[in-house]
C-alpha cells in the first residue's frame, strides 16, 4: 500500500498472444482504492531478455533489484535506481555446451490438417545440413480441436534462461543426438480423444520425421540401413533398394556415408557377367547400433521408472 493509503501496488507478467515471437513482459501498476484507476509505474524490456522484480527497495523513487535473464544469459541480480543499474550478482553458466545448443522451432502438418509445434535441440557445434541421429521426448495430449490446441501457452517464456536437472534430455545433445521436443496431439470429441489414439500418435510421428528430413536435421534413412543390415546382412544393391523402397541414387549415397564412417563393408564383384554390389554389417557397425539401442532402452526404462 501506498504512504498515504490511497494506492496498492499491483505486479504481475503480461504474455503476448503469440508467445512463441514475442516474449512477455513484467510490470508494476499503482492502482487508485477508490477510482481503480491504474498507473504503471515500471515495465520490463523484453527485447531478447526477461527481468522480473525481486525486491522493492523505494518504490515511490522507481528503487528495485530485478533478476535479469536472457536465452544464452545466466540471470543476475541488477540494482535499478531511476535510470541507473548497477550488477549486484556474477552467477556463471555452468554448461554454456547446452546454453549454446542451437534451437529449432517451427509447425508440422499431418496428413489430416492438423498442425502442432516441433522444438529441436541440437549440439552447439551442429553444422547445418550435418543430419544427425534423432531422440524424441513427447507426452501425447488431447485436443478436442485444431482451434482448442492452438490457444496461446501464456506460460511460454522465449527469453527466459535454460535450467537442465537430472531428467533433462538435452543433455544427448553432448552425445550428438538431436534432441525432437514435438508436441503429439490425439484429437476427437470430448472423451472419445483416444479412440483415435494409434492413428494420431503414428501420424504426429511420422509428419514430423518427414519435417526433420526434409530440413537435413536428422537423418532415418541410415539407420533403416544399418537396422536392415543388421538382421539380413548381406543384402545386394537391388535387394537392399528394393527392402528400403529407396532410389538409386538415395541408396548410393548414404550407403557410401555409412562405408566411409566404417560401419558398412561394401563388396563388387559379378554374377555371371552381371556386377554384382553386396553390403555387409561389419563389427563397428554392430557395435554402433548396439550403443544406439542401450542409450535407447536406458531413456526408456529412466521414463517409466519415474512414472
Amino acid at each position: 500500500m501506498s504512504a498515504d493509503g490511497a494506492s496498492v501496488y499491483f505486479q504481475g507478467t503480461q504474455y503476448d498472444k503469440n508467445p512463441q515471437q514475442v516474449g512477455p513482459k513484467s510490470f508494476i501498476d499503482q492502482v487508485n482504492i477508490k477510482t481503480g484507476e491504474k498507473k504503471r509505474i515500471y515495465e520490463s524490456d523484453n527485447s531478447n531478455v526477461f527481468e522480473r522484480v525481486s525486491n522493492v527497495i523505494d518504490i515511490n523513487s522507481g528503487k528495485y533489484i530485478v533478476l535479469r535473464e536472457g536465452p544464452k544469459t545466466v540471470p543476475q541480480g541488477i540494482l535499478v535506481d531511476g535510470a541507473n543499474r548497477k550488477q549486484l550478482t556474477n552467477n556463471e553458466d555452468l554448461a554454456p555446451d547446452l546454453t549454446n545448443m542451437q534451437i529449432e522451432r517451427f509447425t508440422v502438418e499431418r496428413p489430416d490438417g492438423f498442425k502442432f509445434r516441433v522444438t529441436v535441440n541440437l549440439p552447439a557445434n551442429y553444422v547445418k545440413g550435418t543430419k544427425l541421429p534423432a531422440l524424441f521426448w513427447f507426452y501425447p495430449s488431447e485436443f478436442t480441436t485444431q482451434e482448442a490446441y492452438d490457444q496461446p501457452d501464456r506460460s511460454f517464456n522465449k527469453n527466459a534462461f535454460a535450467t537442465f536437472n537430472m531428467r533433462s534430455m538435452e543433455y544427448f545433445t553432448r552425445l550428438g543426438y538431436a534432441v525432437v521436443e514435438n508436441d503429439a496431439p490425439i484429437v476427437g470429441p470430448a472423451g472419445q480423444m483416444n479412440n483415435n489414439y494409434v492413428n494420431d500418435l503414428r501420424n504426429d510421428l511420422s509428419a514430423t520425421i518427414d519435417e526433420l528430413d526434409r530440413r537435413m536435421l536428422v537423418d532415418r534413412t541410415r539407420l533403416a540401413i544399418i537396422s536392415a543390415l543388421a538382421a539380413h546382412s548381406p543384402l545386394t544393391f537391388t535387394e537392399l533398394k528394393q527392402l528400403l523402397d529407396l532410389s538409386d541414387g538415395n541408396l548410393s549415397v548414404h550407403a557410401r556415408k555409412l562405408e566411409d564412417a566404417g560401419y558398412v563393408t561394401c563388396t563388387k564383384g559379378f554374377e555371371g557377367r552381371l556386377p554384382k554390389t553386396q553390403f555387409s554389417l561389419n563389427e563397428a557397425g554392430h557395435r554402433a547400433l548396439r550403443q544406439y539401442l542401450d542409450h535407447m532402452e536406458a531413456i526408456i526404462k529412466h521414463a517409466r521408472t519415474k512414472r
